[in-house]
């Protein structure tokens, strides 16, 4: 049996409010430690807005919390290593460019982020929300075709069962170029979340 407690209706909004106020951060605080802006951080935490992964994992960063923390996962870290995920487990969110699905919820504590994503980009603009945080990230098209952007590479076309590995760090951004959004697999290594946790522990200890 799965002992994740996430599901589709979780409210991120609610537990980032009751996270910040557990550390007794005001928006102002979190504000000026995550680089998020205080309207976009209260508009999360009272549903009037939809947050990005990138955003989720600066907040993560600045309240030193893992993601799964954030996402709604008090279990402690399992030390087998192994998470099955079922349907009724999966932590959904959304943006207007992507649609997520974490999963793996049931580690407290772990290396790598992985994401089942909608592309549902058509196209680089103005307001493309381009993603850029610390780590490296594995991506794999499961259906579909995409664009994907990286700057300063040019766009590399991705067809289903194609993938790429890229520096998570480098600003990048996907475009769906098939009829139907197109689906991946993306594996996040998050660093910056890692070198928190063991400063963390290691203050604790200390």
């Amino acid at each position: 049996m799965s002992h994740g407690r996430q599901n589709s209706n979780f409210d991120i909004g609610a537990h980032l409010k009751a996270l910040r106020r557990g550390k007794s951060l005001t928006l102002q605080q979190l504000s000026k430690q995550s680089g998020v802006s205080i309207s976009s951080i209260s508009k999360i935490e009272n549903g009037r807005a939809s947050a990005s992964f990138d955003t989720l994992l600066n907040l993560c960063h600045a309240l030193e919390v893992s993601f799964e923390t954030l996402m709604g996962n008090t279990a402690p870290g399992a030390s087998a290593r192994r998470a099955i995920t079922h349907r009724s487990d999966v932590a959904t969110f959304e943006t207007s460019q992507y649609g997520y699905e974490v999963h793996a919820q049931e580690l407290a504590s772990k290396r790598m982020i992985p994401l089942v994503m909608e592309i549902r980009n058509r196209v680089i603009d103005e307001t493309t929300q381009w993603s850029e945080h610390p780590g490296e990230e594995f991506i794999y098209v499961v259906s579909g075709e995409l664009d994907l952007h990286t700057n300063p590479y040019a766009p590399a076309r991705l067809k289903a069962g194609e993938s790429a590995y890229i520096d998570s760090g480098m600003p990048h951004a996907f475009v769906s170029v098939s009829k139907k959004d197109a689906k991946i697999i993306s594996v996040c290594l998050d660093t910056a979340t890692q070198t928190a946790t063991t400063f963390v522990k290691l203050r604790t200890q200390s």
